[in-house]
């Protein structure tokens, strides 16, 4: 269930809403709350990945205050449903030891759910999330990439795990246009599992500065980011190694992040309305949910 527009968060929302987000709000709806966002908190969301056999909306956490940086990231599951929180669940390396990393994406394949975060890549079985209870710690198998698994997305057999690039990684600055990022596709078993040479079957070349992206038969979205005080983008793509724009890109508010697609619905998160950004132009605390029937894809 999608809620309806009606009765902004924020003065600002209402505003940009008729201005340079007009498309944006006319062919999407606001949905759930995103969890985390109280006063006194501290947690960022990034990744984002949809559950539909459970009504589950998954979006991956990190600790934003530096003072505690021992903070376990999590993982939060909400009902797509009634669009509340259903459970928060402590991610973990092993017994013992936290996962405290940025857990920038998140991808649900046959029976697994992936967390890309750092240069490593996590596994987590669905019936493991499925049997453990509200916030409760749940261990995670790693993969080492080898490259920075900045977001994640899965499609017909294949795990894509993408690469954030901006200014600052060729000697620029923070959120300005930088080289293009890649997006690496990685064929599972017949067991839902990384390939045993976990080497990438496919690398395509991406936008810079992507957050998240959902991958089609025929097409890539990406969503663009960075900064509080600049607009972000959608981006849809041909496939393929060198895929090309489709239509010009969708304007979106401040800080989009993951996103997600099912049936004709495409979820997009915004970091903004973390207590760490919310003095930026548009700080939003739900998760937009748009109508693909209205982009080309």
């Amino acid at each position: 269930m999608v809620l309806g527009l009606s009765g902004f968060t924020h003065p600002e929302e209402a505003e940009a809403a008729s201005s340079k987000y007009k498309k944006f709000f006319e062919i999407s709806a606001k949905g759930a709350p995103i969890p985390g966002y109280s006063e006194n908190k501290e947690w960022i969301p990034q990744g984002l990945a949809l559950v539909p056999s459970k009504n589950w909306i998954i979006i991956s956490h990190y600790w934003g205050n530096k003072k505690n940086s021992n903070q376990a990231s999590v993982i939060s599951i909400t009902s797509s449903i009634t669009n509340k929180r259903i459970k928060t669940l402590y991610l973990y390396e092993s017994e013992s030891m936290k996962h405290t990393g940025h857990v920038g994406g998140l991808a649900v394949s046959k029976s697994h759910l992936w967390v890309a975060s750092g240069k490593d890549i996590y596994k987590i079985p669905l019936s493991t999330i499925n049997s453990q209870k509200d916030y409760s710690n749940i261990v995670m198998s790693k993969y080492v990439l080898g490259h920075k698994a900045s977001y994640a997305t899965y499609s017909d057999g294949v795990l894509w795990i993408g690469e954030y690039k901006d200014g600052q990684d060729h000697g620029g600055k923070l959120c300005s246009p930088g080289l293009k990022g890649k997006l690496r596709g990685y064929k599972l078993t017949s067991n839902d599992d990384m390939p045993s040479n976990q080497e990438a079957a496919y690398t395509w070349s991406t936008p810079d500065r992507v957050q998240g992206a959902v991958v089609t038969t025929s097409r890539v979205v990406y969503s663009q980011s960075c900064g509080r005080n600049n607009v972000s983008k959608l981006h849809i793509y041909t496939t393929g190694a060198f895929g090309k724009a489709v239509t010009a890109p969708l304007t979106m508010p401040p800080m989009s992040e993951g996103i997600a697609m099912h049936g004709n619905d495409l979820y997009v998160l915004f970091e903004s309305g973390a207590r760490k950004y919310r003095n930026g132009a548009m700080p939003l605390k739900h998760l937009y949910v748009m109508n693909t029937n209205k982009l080309k894809l």
